[in-house]
Protein backbone atom coordinates (compact mmCIF):
# COMPACT_ATOMS: atom_id res chain seq x y z
CA UNK A 1 0.00 0.00 0.00
CA UNK A 2 1.26 3.45 -0.93
CA UNK A 3 2.60 6.08 1.66
CA UNK A 4 0.79 9.39 1.40
CA UNK A 5 0.59 13.06 2.62
CA UNK A 6 -2.39 13.78 1.15
CA UNK A 7 -5.79 16.09 2.87
CA UNK A 8 -6.99 14.08 5.34
CA UNK A 9 -9.67 11.96 3.89
CA UNK A 10 -13.48 11.53 4.77
CA UNK A 11 -15.03 8.32 4.68
CA UNK A 12 -18.25 6.49 5.46
CA UNK A 13 -17.40 4.29 8.51
CA UNK A 14 -18.46 1.33 6.84
CA UNK A 15 -15.68 1.58 4.69
CA UNK A 16 -13.44 2.10 7.08
CA UNK A 17 -13.55 -0.59 9.19
CA UNK A 18 -13.92 -3.08 5.93
CA UNK A 19 -10.56 -1.72 4.59
CA UNK A 20 -8.88 -1.97 7.84
CA UNK A 21 -9.89 -5.66 8.50
CA UNK A 22 -8.55 -6.33 5.22
CA UNK A 23 -5.22 -5.06 5.77
CA UNK A 24 -5.16 -6.72 9.08
CA UNK A 25 -4.93 -10.04 7.11
CA UNK A 26 -3.58 -8.83 3.51
CA UNK A 27 -0.82 -5.96 4.56
CA UNK A 28 1.83 -8.31 5.81
CA UNK A 29 4.79 -5.54 6.11
CA UNK A 30 7.17 -5.52 8.93
CA UNK A 31 6.87 -2.71 9.70
CA UNK A 32 3.83 -0.87 11.95
CA UNK A 33 1.67 1.56 10.13
CA UNK A 34 -1.67 4.03 10.64
CA UNK A 35 -3.97 5.48 8.85
CA UNK A 36 -5.82 8.83 9.69
CA UNK A 37 -9.73 10.20 8.50
CA UNK A 38 -12.53 11.76 9.54
CA UNK A 39 -16.28 10.35 9.18
CA UNK A 40 -18.72 11.16 6.73
CA UNK A 41 -21.83 11.74 8.19
CA UNK A 42 -23.25 11.20 11.67
CA UNK A 43 -22.42 7.29 12.96
CA UNK A 44 -22.60 5.46 16.01
CA UNK A 45 -20.18 2.81 15.92
CA UNK A 46 -21.12 -0.37 18.30
CA UNK A 47 -18.60 -3.07 19.37
CA UNK A 48 -18.99 -6.69 18.44
CA UNK A 49 -20.82 -7.56 21.89
CA UNK A 50 -22.65 -4.81 22.54
CA UNK A 51 -26.81 -4.64 21.78
CA UNK A 52 -27.98 -1.79 20.43
CA UNK A 53 -30.82 -1.11 22.78
CA UNK A 54 -29.09 -0.51 25.69
CA UNK A 55 -26.06 1.95 24.18
CA UNK A 56 -28.23 3.51 21.34
CA UNK A 57 -31.13 6.90 21.95
CA UNK A 58 -33.37 5.47 19.73
CA UNK A 59 -36.94 7.63 18.41
CA UNK A 60 -40.42 6.45 19.56
CA UNK A 61 -40.07 4.23 16.23
CA UNK A 62 -37.15 2.58 17.13
CA UNK A 63 -35.20 3.92 14.73
CA UNK A 64 -32.13 6.67 15.33
CA UNK A 65 -30.97 9.69 13.33
CA UNK A 66 -27.50 8.74 12.72
CA UNK A 67 -26.19 5.24 10.43
CA UNK A 68 -25.01 2.46 12.36
CA UNK A 69 -21.95 0.30 12.04
CA UNK A 70 -20.65 -2.36 14.58
CA UNK A 71 -16.98 -3.05 14.84
CA UNK A 72 -15.34 -6.31 14.60
CA UNK A 73 -13.39 -5.50 17.59
CA UNK A 74 -14.65 -4.83 21.10
CA UNK A 75 -15.06 -1.63 22.78
CA UNK A 76 -18.16 0.41 23.47
CA UNK A 77 -19.94 2.80 21.31
CA UNK A 78 -18.40 5.86 19.78
CA UNK A 79 -19.66 8.31 18.03
CA UNK A 80 -18.24 9.35 14.64
CA UNK A 81 -19.41 12.68 13.51
CA UNK A 82 -17.99 16.07 12.46
CA UNK A 83 -14.75 17.19 14.21
CA UNK A 84 -13.39 13.15 15.41
CA UNK A 85 -10.21 12.18 14.05
CA UNK A 86 -10.19 8.43 13.65
CA UNK A 87 -7.24 6.43 13.50
CA UNK A 88 -6.59 2.82 11.92
CA UNK A 89 -3.27 1.26 13.31
CA UNK A 90 -1.48 -2.32 12.52
CA UNK A 91 1.48 -4.08 13.39
CA UNK A 92 2.98 -7.88 14.06
CA UNK A 93 2.63 -9.17 17.78
CA UNK A 94 6.20 -9.41 17.56
CA UNK A 95 6.37 -5.12 17.08
CA UNK A 96 3.60 -5.20 19.85
CA UNK A 97 6.19 -6.81 22.04
CA UNK A 98 9.40 -4.83 21.43
CA UNK A 99 6.98 -1.16 21.87
CA UNK A 100 4.68 -2.34 24.43
CA UNK A 101 6.44 -4.49 26.73
CA UNK A 102 4.47 -8.18 25.88
CA UNK A 103 2.43 -9.60 24.08
CA UNK A 104 -1.35 -8.64 25.81
CA UNK A 105 -4.28 -6.42 25.35
CA UNK A 106 -2.44 -3.59 27.12
CA UNK A 107 0.76 -4.18 25.76
CA UNK A 108 -1.10 -3.73 22.05
CA UNK A 109 -2.52 -0.51 22.81
CA UNK A 110 0.31 0.90 24.10
CA UNK A 111 2.32 -0.01 21.27
CA UNK A 112 -0.54 1.04 18.18
CA UNK A 113 -1.39 4.60 20.43
CA UNK A 114 1.89 5.41 19.99
CA UNK A 115 2.32 7.63 17.29
CA UNK A 116 -1.51 9.41 18.53
CA UNK A 117 0.12 10.16 22.09
CA UNK A 118 3.69 11.44 21.18
CA UNK A 119 1.23 13.26 18.34
CA UNK A 120 -0.57 15.23 20.86
CA UNK A 121 2.41 16.03 22.76
CA UNK A 122 3.51 17.84 20.12
CA UNK A 123 0.62 20.12 20.95
CA UNK A 124 0.97 20.48 24.23
CA UNK A 125 -1.78 18.16 25.28
CA UNK A 126 -0.25 15.32 27.96
CA UNK A 127 -1.97 11.98 27.06
CA UNK A 128 -2.36 8.52 29.32
CA UNK A 129 -4.11 5.93 29.64
CA UNK A 130 -7.11 5.19 31.93
CA UNK A 131 -9.28 2.42 32.18
CA UNK A 132 -8.55 -0.64 30.22
CA UNK A 133 -8.42 1.17 26.42
CA UNK A 134 -9.21 5.35 27.18
CA UNK A 135 -6.38 7.91 26.08
CA UNK A 136 -7.62 10.80 29.14
CA UNK A 137 -6.28 13.77 30.21
CA UNK A 138 -6.07 15.34 33.33
CA UNK A 139 -9.17 17.67 34.34
CA UNK A 140 -8.97 21.33 35.04
CA UNK A 141 -7.97 22.36 38.12
CA UNK A 142 -11.28 23.21 39.40
CA UNK A 143 -12.75 19.88 38.23
CA UNK A 144 -10.01 16.98 39.55
CA UNK A 145 -10.98 14.74 37.23
CA UNK A 146 -9.82 12.72 34.46
CA UNK A 147 -11.40 13.51 31.15
CA UNK A 148 -11.55 11.10 28.19
CA UNK A 149 -9.93 12.61 24.70
CA UNK A 150 -9.80 9.38 22.96
CA UNK A 151 -11.60 6.17 22.60
CA UNK A 152 -10.21 2.71 21.21
CA UNK A 153 -10.93 -0.52 20.00
CA UNK A 154 -8.39 -4.21 19.19
CA UNK A 155 -8.48 -6.87 16.88
CA UNK A 156 -5.92 -9.88 16.73
CA UNK A 157 -5.90 -12.43 14.44
CA UNK A 158 -3.09 -14.43 12.42
CA UNK A 159 -0.01 -13.20 14.57
CA UNK A 160 -1.14 -9.10 14.18
CA UNK A 161 -2.94 -6.65 15.87
CA UNK A 162 -5.32 -3.66 14.87
CA UNK A 163 -6.13 -0.78 17.36
CA UNK A 164 -8.58 1.62 15.76
CA UNK A 165 -9.66 5.25 17.27
CA UNK A 166 -11.58 8.26 17.52
CA UNK A 167 -10.24 11.24 19.17
CA UNK A 168 -12.01 14.17 19.82
CA UNK A 169 -9.86 16.71 17.82
CA UNK A 170 -12.69 19.46 17.55
CA UNK A 171 -16.15 17.29 18.35
CA UNK A 172 -19.07 19.08 19.69
CA UNK A 173 -19.16 16.71 22.66
CA UNK A 174 -22.64 18.40 23.96
CA UNK A 175 -24.17 16.57 21.15
CA UNK A 176 -23.21 12.83 22.29
CA UNK A 177 -26.36 12.32 24.42
CA UNK A 178 -28.47 13.22 21.36
CA UNK A 179 -27.13 9.49 19.81
CA UNK A 180 -25.74 8.36 22.71
CA UNK A 181 -27.60 6.09 26.04
CA UNK A 182 -25.72 6.36 29.33
CA UNK A 183 -23.04 3.19 28.89
CA UNK A 184 -23.90 0.06 30.08
CA UNK A 185 -20.47 -0.54 31.01
CA UNK A 186 -18.35 2.08 31.72
CA UNK A 187 -14.73 2.60 33.53
CA UNK A 188 -14.77 3.36 37.27
CA UNK A 189 -12.99 6.87 36.76
CA UNK A 190 -16.01 7.76 34.83
CA UNK A 191 -17.47 8.23 38.40
CA UNK A 192 -21.23 8.56 36.90
CA UNK A 193 -20.47 11.73 34.49
CA UNK A 194 -22.84 12.09 31.78
CA UNK A 195 -21.01 12.58 28.52
CA UNK A 196 -20.28 16.01 28.76
CA UNK A 197 -18.58 16.08 31.84
CA UNK A 198 -16.42 12.77 31.14
CA UNK A 199 -15.21 14.30 27.60
CA UNK A 200 -13.42 16.58 26.24
CA UNK A 201 -12.61 17.79 22.92
CA UNK A 202 -8.47 18.91 22.03
CA UNK A 203 -10.18 22.32 20.78
CA UNK A 204 -11.25 23.27 24.15
CA UNK A 205 -8.77 21.84 25.82
CA UNK A 206 -6.22 23.93 23.72
CA UNK A 207 -8.54 26.84 24.21
CA UNK A 208 -8.75 27.39 20.49
CA UNK A 209 -12.31 28.08 20.01
CA UNK A 210 -12.00 30.64 17.73
CA UNK A 211 -10.13 28.14 15.16
CA UNK A 212 -11.60 27.82 11.69
CA UNK A 213 -13.84 24.41 11.43
CA UNK A 214 -11.14 22.25 10.36
CA UNK A 215 -7.86 23.99 11.76
CA UNK A 216 -7.57 21.38 15.00
CA UNK A 217 -8.09 18.12 13.48
CA UNK A 218 -5.68 18.82 10.65
CA UNK A 219 -3.10 19.97 12.72
CA UNK A 220 -3.41 17.00 15.18
CA UNK A 221 -3.60 14.45 12.27
CA UNK A 222 0.07 16.32 10.92
CA UNK A 223 1.57 16.05 14.39
CA UNK A 224 0.59 12.05 14.83
CA UNK A 225 1.74 12.02 10.64
CA UNK A 226 5.30 13.52 11.39
CA UNK A 227 5.16 11.31 14.99
CA UNK A 228 4.66 8.49 13.32
CA UNK A 229 7.21 8.44 10.64
CA UNK A 230 10.06 9.57 13.30
CA UNK A 231 9.66 6.55 14.72
CA UNK A 232 9.63 4.53 11.40
CA UNK A 233 5.94 3.67 10.70
CA UNK A 234 4.15 4.06 7.52
CA UNK A 235 1.32 6.43 7.23
CA UNK A 236 -1.00 5.37 4.42
CA UNK A 237 -3.68 6.81 3.20
CA UNK A 238 -7.38 4.82 3.40
CA UNK A 239 -8.77 4.22 0.35
CA UNK A 240 -11.51 6.70 -1.50
CA UNK A 241 -12.60 3.13 -3.05
CA UNK A 242 -11.94 -0.36 -2.14
CA UNK A 243 -10.44 -3.41 -3.94
CA UNK A 244 -12.99 -6.30 -4.66
CA UNK A 245 -12.41 -8.35 -1.90
CA UNK A 246 -12.59 -5.29 0.66
CA UNK A 247 -15.85 -4.46 -1.30
CA UNK A 248 -17.47 -7.36 -0.53
CA UNK A 249 -16.80 -6.86 2.99
CA UNK A 250 -18.15 -3.44 3.05
CA UNK A 251 -21.20 -4.68 1.51
CA UNK A 252 -22.22 -7.63 2.85
CA UNK A 253 -20.79 -7.07 6.57
CA UNK A 254 -20.51 -3.30 7.40
CA UNK A 255 -23.51 -2.24 5.30
CA UNK A 256 -25.50 -4.98 6.02
CA UNK A 257 -28.80 -4.33 8.89
CA UNK A 258 -28.52 -8.55 9.62
CA UNK A 259 -24.43 -7.37 11.08
CA UNK A 260 -25.15 -4.19 12.87
CA UNK A 261 -28.40 -4.78 14.41
CA UNK A 262 -27.65 -8.50 14.99
CA UNK A 263 -27.74 -8.64 18.56
CA UNK A 264 -31.00 -7.23 18.93
CA UNK A 265 -32.94 -8.24 16.60
CA UNK A 266 -31.98 -12.01 17.48
CA UNK A 267 -33.30 -11.33 21.48
CA UNK A 268 -36.26 -10.23 19.18
CA UNK A 269 -36.49 -13.24 17.44
CA UNK A 270 -35.68 -15.40 20.09
CA UNK A 271 -38.74 -13.71 22.20
CA UNK A 272 -40.73 -13.93 19.02
CA UNK A 273 -40.29 -17.55 18.69
CA UNK A 274 -40.88 -18.23 22.41
CA UNK A 275 -44.29 -15.89 22.57
CA UNK A 276 -45.52 -18.34 19.22
CA UNK A 277 -44.60 -22.00 21.13
CA UNK A 278 -46.82 -20.26 23.97
CA UNK A 279 -49.87 -19.96 21.60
Amino acid sequence: MPESDAALPELPPARALAWSEWALDHDLSPSPAIALWRPEGVHVALGLAQSVEKEVRLGANGGLNAGLVRRQSGGGAVLLYPGVLCWEAIAGLDFVKRAGGGDGIRAAYRALCGPVIAGLGRLGVSAFFAGVSDLAVDGAAEEGNRRKVAGTAQLRRRGRALVHGALLAEADVSAMSEYLLPPSAAPEYRDGRSHRGFCVSLKELLGRGDAHPGAVLRETAAAIAEAAREAGWRVLPPPSALAPPAADLERNKYLSPAWNWRRERRRTEKKSTTTESRR
